[in-house]
């Protein structure tokens, strides 16, 4: 008699062990599924296990079969964990079985959007790019913005340009302080550490974004930087035309007139002596340190080169020389 009861319990167990691999077997073969296009789904918060299978189903992430909704309520039973649901925003791509789609909404993989500041844009372009993205919540920042960047009254120039990732509803003042943030840290790892800085942190923001506003190759930006040294030394205006750019504001439609170098404004540089109030761009790494360091040299004026670059003059003949020699290619590209 208890020969026949172990066979009995034997053959169930067996048989439960074979009926389970065939399960799974069959519920693999039937739930895979490619998904041919990136798909976003968004997981609402306190949404139950049920609630969110069907919201897979309706998305064709999860194929709608009983044999599946039977397989996902005895493991809920189970496995409680089974069924503990992360809410966010997820994307799928490519080839996923059911098991892997629950299993990335389970452990909270949410998708990570992205958006790059960019070295040289200005505060208003940052504020355009963060209320142009879906993903940014909008809020009235104007307020906290000022308490934010407190002993400063104006935010150019505050913010390190960077890419930057965050979930989907990521409000814009979070963007905007880890921006400031990580300015802040910069301003601690590289000019608290340097030997002697020449300008104050405000000043050396300031000249390195008329630095990332005058070139774009980083091994022309020490000597950019001691250009405007020298000058700075010698009592010279800057004379630089991104400040005076950046004064015209709306007005400025993509040319500079001798109008408007004569034109008195806080950041026309050809009529001001020393920097202007504040930066007038976020400025990068790169910049920010030539502004720190810039290289030794007695160069006092520099034009384009024509090709990308710049030409950097000690003299003034030898500057209207380069500016007659960079008209020349100019004329000679028109043609």
């Amino acid at each position: 008699m208890l020969k026949l009861v172990a066979r009995l319990i034997l053959f169930v167990c067996v048989s439960m062990l074979l009926a389970g691999g065939y399960l799974y077997t069959q519920l693999d073969q039937l739930t895979s599924s490619e998904v041919t296009a990136e798909q976003f789904i968004e997981i609402p918060a306190g949404a139950h296990f049920g609630q969110v299978v069907e919201q897979l189903q309706q998305a064709k992430l999860v194929p709608e079969s009983e044999l599946l909704n039977l397989y996902f309520r005895v493991q809920a039973k189970l496995h409680p964990q089974f069924a503990v649901m992360q809410h966010g925003t997820y994307k799928f791509s490519g080839q996923y079985t059911p098991l892997e789609v629950l299993a990335v909404i389970r452990q909270g993989k949410h998708h990570l959007f992205s958006i790059t500041l960019a070295e040289g844009s200005t505060f208003k372009q940052i504020q355009q790019q963060l209320a142009a993205h879906p993903q940014i919540q909008q809020t009235q920042y104007q307020q906290w913005l000022q308490q934010l960047i407190q002993p400063y009254e104006h935010p150019e120039g505050l913010f390190f340009p960077d890419t930057y990732l965050f979930a989907a509803n990521t409000t814009d003042k979070a963007l905007l302080r880890q921006a400031f943030n990580q300015m802040r840290q910069l301003e601690q790892q590289v000019y608290q550490s340097a030997t002697k800085p020449a300008l104050s942190w405000y000043q050396t923001l300031t000249l390195a974004s008329i630095i990332e506003k005058e070139t774009a190759l980083l091994d022309e930006m020490p000597i950019v930087a001691s250009v405007f040294y020298n000058r700075l030394a010698k009592n010279m205006r800057l004379q630089t035309d991104p400040t005076v750019i950046y004064g015209l504001g709306d007005d400025y439609q993509g040319d500079i007139t001798r109008a408007h170098l004569k034109q008195a404004t806080a950041y026309n540089t050809y009529v001001i002596k020393g920097l202007p109030p504040t930066p007038i761009a976020m400025p990068g790494l790169a910049a920010i340190q030539a502004a720190i360091e810039p290289a030794h040299t007695d160069y006092l004026y520099f034009v384009a080169s024509g090709d990308g670059g710049h030409v950097f003059s000690k003299t003034l003949r030898q500057h209207n020389a380069a500016v007659a020699q960079y008209l020349k290619k100019i004329r000679a590209k028109a043609k």
